[in-house]
């Protein structure tokens, strides 16, 4: 067979088509991109299916005499997992080999392509006989190839796949960016990139934003239709981030869960110190295209920020983000190194004050600091983040959260203070107006339970579960609310679906005899 030939040849994957001419795969109407390194990696693959390829047989023949970094080999096979919907620690299609290499485990095929050759004849008899004379239709070939090459190089210099003028979404699931850098060593800024998208999106009212801890379930997954049905969206977003060097690029798309369909894409192109700046104008961009007739308020947090931030302070605040997010005593100490290095540098940076505040807070249900201590360290940089940006949701719900903590412990050692609880309700108001956030709803709930309104509290536990439904706690949370209202059927339900989330979590047999302690179970 010619060179020709071999290159249009498509292989049947599992479901998958894969296509080595326009380096994708495609199942139905669901189509995956992946670069030209990546494809030759799976040729390679393919054309060894069930053998154990070893690593250096791989870069001998994808990367020949080049010097590359090993890494390079682990991010190929992760895109092309990506483009699968394969998962490494369950493999369907790519088995790793520790120390070793890989091997295709699926079925595959090779699909005998076209006969383009006498496709060709056919076609120029065809058009010979119509009466079109051979120099007239070189001249109309090469028409059309500069239309075409014309029509390419627009689509490559606007870095739009797709770009309809705005897409009217009702619910929408924000999953974590991809880190395709070399390395793989910026998954916090990545992350980060997915939190910032998420905190834009949840401002709108109108528009169902899952939160990051049900979203962020699916990292590495792409079954839309599965993803779509789990969280109950629409749409998904998701997208990648690849630093080289001091450049750095962000690819975004958004898709139905309907059928997979790619709804909008866009290529964002950048350098690290433009990075805060960057990110800011990829949220605003998102938004406008998702809701393009929500209009904020004037002093909504969702109109575009001026704020100028030190591109190194916003690489130590993702850091410090990413890490208090692990909640584990080493992760804290390390968030909390991280925010104090970026209010070294911008000391006036509000979120890196919130995130601080958070960070001390968690100390105490995560490690082993007092609850007097956590207060008197923490409650000072909210103040502070409130102080330069008033209209915080995230502060505004953080104050809440350390001032009924606040309330409740001085309540314990005898100093009631009412005027707290009430500072924190309001604050709980004011930041679910301008966001509306799971966090902030199952905080404000524990405020309820204290002051005695049970039902209420349920039903901001319910709203929190809508934005978050894959959370084992919010529903271990609802069931101990409902038991106290004496719905015991309903919270031994609900308590059973959030043993099946988290079924080996470290206090199940201590709240399972508490749920069940009036039962002959």
């Amino acid at each position: 067979m010619d060179a020709f030939l071999e290159q249009n040849r498509q292989y049947q994957l599992g479901s998958w088509v894969i296509c080595p001419r326009t380096n994708t795969v495609t199942k139905k109407v669901d189509t995956h991109s992946i670069d030209n390194k990546s494809m030759q990696v799976l040729l390679f693959l393919i054309q060894h299916a069930g053998e154990h390829v070893t690593k250096d047989q791989i870069f001998k023949h994808v990367w020949k005499d080049s010097f590359v970094a090993d890494d390079i080999l682990s991010v190929a096979v992760s895109k092309i997992r990506k483009a699968l919907g394969d998962n490494a620690r369950s493999p369907t299609f790519i088995k790793t080999l520790p120390g070793v290499g890989y091997s295709l485990i699926a079925k595959v095929e090779a699909i005998d392509p076209v006969d383009l050759e006498q496709s060709k004849e056919t076609a120029s008899s065809s058009i010979y006989k119509s009466g079109i004379s051979k120099p007239s239709l070189y001249i109309s070939i090469l028409t059309l190839l500069l239309i075409a090459t014309s029509l390419s190089m627009y689509l490559i210099n606007t870095g739009d796949s797709t770009s309809p003028n705005h897409l009217n979404i009702n619910s929408i699931a924000v999953l974590p960016f991809d880190d395709l850098s070399a390395k793989q060593d910026n998954q916090h800024f990545s992350d980060g990139l997915s939190d910032a998208i998420i905190n834009q999106l949840s401002q709108i009212k109108q528009l169902k934003v899952i939160s990051r801890y049900s979203s962020f379930t699916y990292r590495g997954k792409n079954n839309a239709t599965e993803i779509g049905q789990a969280l109950q969206v629409d749409t998904l977003l998701d997208g990648s981030v690849q630093k080289m060097g001091e450049k750095i690029r962000i690819n975004v798309r958004i898709f139905s869960t309907k059928n997979g369909q790619q709804l909008w894409s866009k290529t964002f192109d950048s350098d690290t110190q433009n990075s805060f700046k960057l990110q800011d104008n990829i949220s605003s961009i998102i938004q406008e295209i998702i809701q393009p007739d929500y209009v904020p308020i004037e002093d909504s947090p969702n109109l575009k920020s001026t704020e100028k931030i030190n591109a190194q302070a916003y690489e130590w605040y993702l850091m410090g983000q990413y890490h208090w997010r692990q909640r584990n005593p080493k992760s804290l100490s390390k968030a909390v190194t991280y925010f104090k290095r970026s209010l070294e540098l911008a000391p006036d940076y509000a979120d890196a004050h919130v995130g601080l505040g958070i960070t001390y807070t968690f100390l105490h249900s995560y490690g082993n600091w007092g609850k007097a201590k956590v207060i008197e360290k923490g409650l000072p940089h909210i103040m502070k983040a409130l102080a330069l940006k008033p209209n915080s949701p995230t502060a505004l719900a953080t104050k809440g959260m350390i001032l009924s903590n606040k309330a409740f412990y001085e309540s314990n050692i005898g100093e009631l203070n009412s005027s707290l609880y009430q500072q924190a309700e309001q604050a709980f108001i004011r930041s679910l107006e301008l966001d509306d956030n799971a966090t902030t709803h199952s905080w404000y709930s524990g405020l309820l339970k204290r002051l005695g309104r049970g039902e209420e509290a349920i039903q901001h536990l319910n709203q929190a579960i809508e934005l978050n439904p894959l959370s084992a706690s919010l529903k271990r949370s609802i069931s101990f609310s409902l038991e106290a209202l004496g719905k015991q059927d309903t919270a031994q339900r609900m308590f059973q679906r959030a043993s099946s989330l988290e079924p080996d979590y470290f206090s199940r047999v201590i709240d399972s005899s508490s749920m069940n302690r009036h039962t002959p179970e």
